[in-house]
């Protein structure tokens, strides 16, 4: 209709010279159907721009309503934030989640010993330095259903500063309660080695739990309580440590067999304060009784070389009382040996003896005490004792430590690694002093 009009405006304006040559009655009659053309073209202007308006303004309330509805869905479907351990993401209908944390621990060491091995040179060997220690990125929550279940690790490498996967589990919790857990994770097996580093009561592990813990695996692990206050874990695993290098071929596992069986045994207690050494002022009476049983035959044709161990056992019985800011902590260990032939066996043993106490849950003084038995001809039984103090800003998520260990015998015959900030010494020489001093966050 607009362009109907255009088209007869336009011609009666390109006419209007050649009527204005003829009779005067006709040019007016056409200068009035003009005038009339243009009043309703105008009225057709007018009306359409307020269409459009109106038709522009529809069009903004539906994409303001529309853009608002995907905001309340997604405020619907899924809540995020800080929950005062974790920061989390969750889907409205809990279904899906995930949470994630951080560790960092950064220390100063000083270490002291008399002789360097193989160097003869009297105290020259003192060392100290800076070292991050830990950094971890951490992961959980559960897909689709909270009865399947996933975590994760990610830790930067002490040396080459490169960040790589320590544990990724996968696991699934039947409604009896029987919970399945699939993946690279610690075995069940000491407890010194199973409580966190982040909520240790010393700088470092103890040196014991360094010579028999069973560390990272590959494997699966079955969990149910037979009774109450009993907890039961068992796992079919690669062997001890197998998981802490990396992602292991299945053919390049360093068992055949290995089984790790732990219980534990609670009696009171406030909840999870068998989780940490730490009692708090708050907690009520708790004690923990665990035992836990390593069972595991080298593989065949690939680590039974002549003068390799053919297979081992390791045991461990421990027991943890928490109360009102008191705490105490003992552990056995013990392990039997059998070697291909012209292989050294050894029966070693070891103890652990540890107890604190807070303060107003700001100050914590600590010592520890531990005995190790190599069995290991011309090696000398080793005695530790560490002392120190935490203090703590927020509990375990920001707290001060510094503590001194003192080795009364040589370390000879054991593994010794850097973090306990201990070193190997000389057959004969003197024990070491280390003093050690960290700060801990976690977010």
């Amino acid at each position: 209709m607009q362009r109907k009009l255009t088209t007869g405006v336009l011609a009666a304006a390109l006419f209007s010279p050649a009527v204005a040559m003829g009779e005067t009655s006709e040019l007016d009659a056409m200068k009035a159907e003009l005038a009339a053309m243009r009043a309703e073209l105008s009225q057709i202007k007018g009306g359409s721009t307020a269409q459009a308006t109106a038709d522009l303004q529809a069009a903004t309330d539906a994409a303001m309503l529309d853009a608002q509805s995907r905001i309340n869905y997604a405020a619907e479907e899924m809540t995020a934030g800080h929950n005062g351990k974790n920061f989390f993401l969750e889907s409205a209908d809990g279904g899906f989640s995930l949470a994630l944390s951080g560790q960092g621990q950064f220390r100063y060491i000083y270490n002291q010993r008399s002789n360097a091995p193989g160097t003869g040179i009297d105290d020259g060997d003192n060392l100290a330095g800076f070292q991050l220690r830990r950094m971890k990125l951490k992961g959980k929550g559960h897909i689709a259903d909270p009865k399947v279940s996933y975590s994760f690790s990610l830790a930067s490498n002490r040396d080459s500063n490169n960040t790589g996967l320590e544990s990724f589990t996968l696991g699934y919790k039947f409604d009896n309660g029987v919970a399945l857990k699939a993946g690279r994770f610690k075995a069940p097996f000491a407890f010194d080695e199973l409580t966190s580093s982040s909520r240790q009561q010393a700088v470092e592990r103890s040196l014991v739990n360094e010579q028999f813990t069973t560390g990272h695996t590959e494997g699966i692990q079955v969990e149910f309580k037979p009774v109450d206050d009993l907890k039961v874990k068992a796992m079919f695993s690669d062997g001890a440590n197998a998981g802490e290098g990396g992602n292991g071929d299945f053919n390049e596992t360093p068992a055949d067999l290995a089984v790790t069986v732990r219980g534990d045994y609670t009696i009171g207690g406030s909840k999870g304060f068998a989780k940490d050494y730490t009692s708090w002022v708050e907690d009520e009476m708790g004690i923990n009784i665990g035992a836990a049983v390593h069972h595991e035959v080298a593989k065949t044709g690939v680590n039974q070389a002549t003068g390799t161990l053919d297979a081992f056992t390791r045991l461990t019985v421990d027991a943890l009382y928490n109360n009102a800011g008191l705490s105490l902590f003992g552990a056995v260990y013990f392990e039997t040996q059998d070697a291909v032939t012209g292989g050294v066996e050894s029966d070693p043993f070891g103890l652990l003896a540890q107890a604190g106490y807070t303060i107003d849950d700001t100050w914590e003084p600590f010592v520890r005490y531990e005995f190790i038995d190599t069995d290991v001809a011309g090696a000398d039984e080793i005695n530790v004792i560490t002392a120190g103090v935490n203090y703590y800003l927020k509990k375990h998520s920001a707290k001060f430590t510094v503590d001194g260990v003192f080795a009364l015998d040589p370390l000879t015959g054991i593994s010794v690694s850097d973090g306990l900030g201990l070193q190997p010494d000389a057959p004969g020489e003197d024990g070491q002093f280390a003093l050690r001093a960290q700060f801990q966050l976690l977010f």
